[in-house]
């Protein structure tokens, strides 16, 4: 499964239940970058309701989603999925916004390993910087 996420330069994913930003231009290169069925929880729906893209709610994304889909996430943990998971894909808003909920994985101390990373300009930050992790034991 391939995981999409956003996140603030301290890993911070949510401030009081909710999301950091938004970025339409994000959004649209999830659209171009998934895979399979993409999961998306309940909360989510706002930020892709105005695309054309298929998407699936569910509660349980991670739970829901199989080896060739993905989940757009921004309200679970992944450290109990980390064997299920393929590609972790990671928007960092080049920022340091309120949080109190973070990505659980240390990335740079895991399975996974930088596979791109690369800057694009989104519509709510000049810059965003969109890295793809793939886990090293999961072909």
């Amino acid at each position: 499964m391939t995981v999409f996420l956003c996140v603030d330069d301290n890993g911070g994913m949510l401030f009081n239940h909710r999301r950091q930003s938004r970025d339409s231009a994000v959004i649209a290169d999830v659209q171009q970058s998934h895979s399979g069925t993409l999961y998306i929880h309940d909360n989510a729906t706002t930020l892709f309701k105005q695309t054309d893209m298929a998407y699936t709610i569910s509660a349980n994304v991670l739970e829901d989603a199989g080896s060739g889909d993905s989940c757009f996430v921004e309200d679970k943990s992944l450290l109990g999925y980390v064997n299920h998971i393929s590609t972790i894909v990671i928007y960092r808003w080049n920022r340091v916004y309120p949080a109190d909920f973070y990505l659980d994985i240390n990335l740079a101390n895991s399975t996974f390993h930088l596979l791109s990373s690369e800057q694009m300009t989104g519509s709510s930050h000049k810059m965003i910087t969109k890295e793809v992790w793939k886990n090293e034991i999961i072909s």
